[in-house]
């Protein structure tokens, strides 16, 4: 259940570190997480049953590329606030992730901090 101005989040990376900092960051942010997948279609079933505000989606996944589930999400929900989480700033990914409808990308080479500060700037 929403707490105020709180968004909801789901995370879809396939390395649990990575999730567990993701928890604490979007924690501090007034964001809670509303479900995590580690990829695939188990992404996409998850995306339909929670409908999260915001969903922070890892472009590297096993199976199912992040690509993919990024179109499917958007073919569903135009306006979803997708936000590109990738190990490495390759321009030509981060523009077709763009291009496919992703609001940015957050590097998950970049300080806690700075993944903090990147995400902010994309909760409404």
């Amino acid at each position: 259940m929403k707490a105020g101005n709180a968004k909801s989040v789901m995370i879809v990376e396939k390395d649990p570190a990575s999730r567990a900092l993701l928890n604490k960051i979007l924690k501090s942010l007034d964001c809670y997480v509303v479900g995590e997948s580690s990829g695939g279609q188990d992404a996409l079933d998850l995306y339909e049953k929670r409908n999260p505000d915001i969903v922070l989606l890892d472009i590297q996944q096993p199976g199912k590329q992040g690509l993919e589930i990024l179109k499917e999400i958007i073919k569903q929900n135009p306006s979803q606030i997708v936000i590109i989480l990738t190990a490495e700033s390759d321009q030509d990914t981060v523009l077709s992730c763009v291009a496919a409808g992703a609001k940015g990308y957050v590097l998950k080479s970049d300080s806690a901090n700075a993944i903090q500060d990147r995400i902010k700037k994309f909760i409404p």
